[in-house]
């Protein structure tokens, strides 16, 4: 009995595991598309803050509920604190100060930018979401800061591909977004 039992017990936590990982992948993929065409939909320089702070929020709200674990303001507001430092000197905020700045340009300048903000943000709202995921599974909680150290690795894991990726889909976005 004890043998069958752990056999299921396995089993069932194996699905479990992969349940949620697919799910994680879904949450953070339509996260991330949010957040791109929030940067596309923001024409102003620094408009897309608030927008994005809030898909943020919300990504990270849907993923601690996904693995049941409680989470509060708090915890993600120290977590945001945490990931800017970490992001201050990665090539994402790099390419989102450009955005903003080409933003400023009326014409090809607001169009160009829209599109390396976006760029950018899907780069950010990527990593973000798997670090996240990634903690609540190894460690059963949102713990801000190994979860701002594992975003740091994801977001200049595979750059190169990532970045290529996301311009892929960006232009994608924004060809839906024209027509």
């Amino acid at each position: 009995d004890a043998s069958v039992y752990h056999m299921v017990q396995d089993k069932l936590d194996n699905t479990r595991i992969e349940f949620r990982q697919q799910e994680s992948e879904k949450i953070i993929r339509s996260s991330t598309i949010k957040a791109i065409l929030g940067a596309l939909a923001s024409v102003t320089p620094g408009t897309d803050l608030v927008v994005q702070g809030v898909i943020g929020t919300r990504m990270v709200q849907d993923l601690c509920k996904l693995y049941g674990v409680p989470v509060r303001q708090l915890d993600i507001d120290e977590f945001f604190n945490f990931s800017q430092g970490q992001l201050k000197k990665s090539l994402p905020i790099l390419l989102a100060v450009a955005g903003n700045g080409l933003k400023a340009f009326p014409g090809i300048g607001t169009v160009a930018g829209g599109l390396i903000h976006a760029v950018a943000y899907g780069l950010i709202f990527d990593a973000l979401g798997h670090a996240v995921s990634h903690t609540l599974e190894e460690k059963g909680s949102l713990k801000p800061a190994t979860a701002a150290v594992t975003f740091q690795e994801m977001l200049s894991g595979n750059l190169e591909e990532r970045t290529k990726t996301f311009a892929r889909l960006v232009v994608e976005q924004y060809r839906n977004k024209e027509s």
